[in-house]
């Protein structure tokens, strides 16, 4: 369990180490990167944030869209 767990949060910083070099060298993002950088720009919550309340956002209307309850273990990361 504890490896499951480093390497997956050792993707998480990998994939967000990414993300932060992508808006850094202004090349080009894709297009979740780009609206969450702009939302950042307007409403001054960092792109990380934006990520976070999005995913949340997802899972809950996944849940509702499935009328069955938001699983623990896809919330746990965004905490």
């Amino acid at each position: 369990m504890i490896y499951r767990m480093s390497i997956y949060i050792l993707g998480m910083v990998i994939n967000f180490f990414g993300v932060a070099l992508l808006i850094n060298a202004t090349l080009g993002a894709g297009f979740w990167t780009a609206l969450f950088t702009g939302l950042s720009d307007r409403f001054g919550f960092t792109v990380g944030i934006w990520y976070a309340l999005f995913q949340l956002l997802f899972i809950f209307i996944n849940s509702w869209l499935t009328k069955q309850k938001p699983e623990v273990r896809a919330i746990m990361p965004l905490v």
